[in-house]
């Protein structure tokens, strides 16, 4: 995914496509609650995406990776 990613950054035009990143400092007590969100909006995205009439086939991938400690808890 991350490489195919990567060569949609150099191929594929601007209004075809979007990239977001967030780095935050959190409260991993909360990352179990944070993962049904993106399970919801993920679901809901879906949901909203594939109406109308479909002809092409998009990929929406959300990473809720720990950066502090070399990754590592």
């Amino acid at each position: 995914f991350l490489n195919q990613a990567l060569v949609a950054l150099q191929t594929i035009p601007q209004e075809e496509r979007d990239f977001a990143a967030m780095t935050m400092c959190v409260d991993p007590r909360r990352l179990p609650e944070a993962k049904v969100m993106v399970r919801k909006f993920m679901t809901r995205l879906c949901r909203f995406m594939e109406g109308g009439v479909k002809q092409e086939v998009y990929r929406v991938s959300v990473n809720l990776i720990p950066l502090s400690k070399g990754g590592k808890n």
